[in-house]
C-alpha cells in the first residue's frame, strides 16, 4: 500500500463509521430478470467459479466463498454479471465478463482497500433470459471500515463527499458514506468518458451496508448517477438508478496504475 492508505488508516474511520462494521446473515430468495449458470477456472488470486441459478460458490485465496449474481448487463459484447461474494471476514464485489457462452475473465474488487485485481478465466456460461429466483445466502461477517480514498469532492443536497468521505441520502436520510475505490474512465472506456465511485453506505441504526457506484460523468458536471446497488442483509436495492443534483469536481485517482479495460456502462438505458 502507499502512504497516501497509510495516512488514511491512522486517521481512524471516516466520520459516521465505527472501527468495525459488523453485518448479519442475509438469506432471500430475489427473483432476477435472467438464469446464468457459469462454471470453470479463474487465475489467482480467485480460483474456481461454480454458480447454477444466479448462486453458488467462488475459490478467492484457497478458500471457498458464497457467490449471487445481482446485476446483468450488456457492454461492448459482453454480458458483464455483477456479484456480492462474502466469507465471515471479507465482502468483495465480482465481475463476470462472458462472451459468446464463455466466461472470459472476471474483476473482484474488495470492500477496503488494494483496488481491482483482474483474473484471467476460463469456462462457459449459460444464461437464459427470463425470471429466475435466485437464492442469496451469506455468512454473517465482519470487515475494517475501509479508508476514504479518491481526489473527487461532490456536493449536492443528497450527496456531500470530500475526498471520498461524506454523506449519501437513502430512504430521504442522509446517511455516512465512504469512497472505498474509484474507476477512471475519463478516456479509453466509452463516451463521454466518466470517473466511478465505488461507494459503501453505512446505517449505523440497523447496521445495514449498500454498496453503491456513483458515476461522475465528464459531459455533465452538475449531475451525479447511483446505481449498480445492492444493501445487506436486507438484500435490496435502495436506490435503483438515480440522477442527483450535485456539482462535482477532481478525478477519480486509482490504486493501480493500470485501469480496468472492461467496466459497465455509465448510464442505465
Amino acid at each position: 500500500m502507499d502512504a497516501a492508505f497509510d495516512a488514511a488508516n491512522d486517521a481512524g474511520p471516516p466520520p459516521g463509521f465505527p472501527a468495525m462494521l459488523s453485518i448479519a446473515a442475509s438469506h432471500r430468495v430475489i427473483p432476477r430478470a435472467f438464469d446464468a449458470t457459469i462454471t470453470g477456472s479463474v487465475a489467482a488470486p480467485l480460483g474456481a467459479i461454480a454458480i447454477t441459478a444466479n448462486a453458488g460458490t467462488l475459490e478467492r485465496d484457497g478458500a471457498q466463498a458464497q457467490v449471487a449474481l445481482y446485476n446483468s448487463v450488456p457492454f461492448a459484447g459482453y454480458t458483464v454479471f455483477g456479484s456480492f461474494v462474502v466469507t465471515p471476514d471479507r465482502w468483495d464485489i465480482a465481475y463476470a465478463y462472458c462472451m459468446g457462452g464463455a466466461l472470459k475473465d472476471v474483476y473482484s474488487e474488495r470492500v477496503g482497500p488494494g483496488g481491482f485485481v483482474l483474473s484471467a478465466a476460463s469456462g462457459s456460461c449459460d444464461v437464459v433470459q427470463g425470471s429466475t429466483p435466485t437464492t442469496f445466502d451469506f455468512p454473517a461477517f465482519t470487515i475494517p471500515t475501509p479508508p476514504a480514498f479518491g481526489q473527487a469532492t461532490v456536493h449536492g443536497p443528497a450527496i456531500d463527499l470530500d475526498r471520498g468521505a461524506g454523506y449519501v441520502a437513502l430512504e430521504g436520510m442522509m446517511q455516512p458514506a465512504v469512497v472505498f475505490n474509484t474507476v477512471d474512465c475519463a478516456t479509453g472506456c466509452g463516451t463521454p468518458g466518466w470517473y466511478e465511485l465505488h461507494t459503501l453506505v453505512w446505517n449505523d441504526a440497523t447496521h445495514a451496508a449498500t454498496f453503491v457506484i456513483i458515476y461522475l460523468r465528464l459531459d455533465d458536471p452538475t449531475h451525479v448517477l447511483l446505481a449498480y446497488a445492492m444493501r445487506l442483509p436486507t438484500l435490496d436495492d435502495p436506490v435503483r438508478t438515480t440522477v442527483l443534483p450535485a456539482t462535482w469536481t477532481g478525478t477519480a485517482a486509482r490504486w493501480h496504475s493500470a485501469r480496468p479495460v472492461h467496466v459497465p456502462p455509465p448510464w442505465q438505458r
